[in-house]
């Protein structure tokens, strides 16, 4: 058996892997095909704390602690924040029809 010293774990933390623009795009990407709302705002948690929570709530204008709530999982950010952020990360909303099959 190995002690929890020889094991040396560390918690992961999917933004550790977020180096750049193309990833951060992939990963909101894959979360957008969920069709869930909580996936979304997860994955704009992480790409947030990937891209510096700092950087990103002075470039968006809003207080580091208030962005750091508006994706914590336990509250609901406005629209305009998360429309902000995701044009902050360089990316824009946009409608595509959602294919039926019939």
């Amino acid at each position: 058996m190995f002690t929890e010293e020889e094991l040396k774990l560390t918690k992961f933390d999917a933004a550790d892997y977020i180096k750049n623009e193309q990833d951060a795009y992939n990963y909101l990407a894959a979360a957008l095909e969920e069709n869930d709302p909580a996936a979304v705002i997860a994955a704009l948690d992480v790409i947030s704390r990937a891209v510096g929570i700092k950087k990103l709530s002075e470039k968006i204008g809003v207080a580091e602690k208030s962005l750091y709530k508006s994706f914590n999982g336990k509250t609901k950010p406005q629209f305009d924040t998360v429309f902000n952020v995701v044009k902050a990360l360089g990316f824009k909303m946009q409608l595509v029809p959602i294919t039926v099959k019939v």
